[in-house]
């Protein structure tokens, strides 16, 4: 009588230990069986970090910088201090610091804008060389600045200064008030010369051409006089 072999079990066992392993993944995969804490950990803090990398583009940042950067602007300024002026300088206030480049007048653009910029002054009543200047620019533009000054000017003579050194009138206007043409007209003690300053000229309102009128003015403290023309064309 033979042997019974085990080789049919031996195969049956195989088989049914494939059987096992295929159910058991099978179960991994579809979630039936939870994957490990570690490996859902590690996976969630993978994904977290690929969104925080991806959260803010970098076109994004860059915008930002760039509305930082502010626009120019228009300039009107003054050096400080000022340098040194005479009594001669204060005729044309604006040019006499933009030649000594203390007077800084500039566009957006930085074009120069010195020839635009207006100035009106003021004297303390004891002490005329004691001078307060505004400075105004109104740019092509429409913005409208501002800046100030105050500054001592020894006086040799008394001070007179016109508001304009030329005006140009259509033929048959009204010619202005002389005397409101006055910007400033004191005495070395700071007395007011307004009423005694002597005008004069020959012009004729109705005739086109170029007219002069004469302003003079007598220091009553020193021997001294001053004198300012304004110059008038008729269209």
């Amino acid at each position: 009588m033979k042997k019974q072999t085990a080789g049919p079990l031996v195969i049956f066992l195989l088989v049914l230990l494939l059987v096992l392993n295929g159910l058991l993944a099978f179960a991994w995969l579809t979630g039936l069986i939870p994957r490990s804490y570690a490996g859902q950990k590690a996976s969630e803090e993978t994904e977290a970090s690929s969104a925080s990398i991806t959260a803010v583009p970098a076109y994004e940042t860059d915008d930002r910088v760039r509305e930082e950067v502010p626009a120019p602007e228009p300039v009107l300024a003054l050096a400080d201090p000022l340098p040194a002026l005479a009594q001669e300088d204060l005729e044309d206030l604006a040019a006499a610091l933009a030649d000594r480049e203390a007077l800084t007048a500039l566009d957006a653009d930085g074009t120069d804008l010195s020839d635009l910029v207006a100035w009106t002054l003021e004297t303390a009543p004891e002490d005329p060389g004691q001078i307060h200047a505004l400075f105004t620019l109104d740019t092509p533009e429409g913005e409208h600045l501002e800046t100030e000054a105050a500054f001592h000017v020894d006086l040799t003579h008394p001070l007179l200064l016109l508001k304009e050194k030329e005006i140009e009138l259509a033929a048959g206007d009204a010619l202005p008030d002389f005397r409101d043409m006055i910007l400033v007209c004191r005495d070395l003690d700071g007395t007011d010369l307004r009423d005694a300053a002597a005008i004069g000229g020959d012009y004729v309102q109705s005739l086109p051409g170029t007219y002069t009128v004469t302003y003079r003015i007598y220091s009553r403290v020193r021997d001294a006089m001053s004198e300012a023309a304004l110059v008038i064309t008729v269209r």
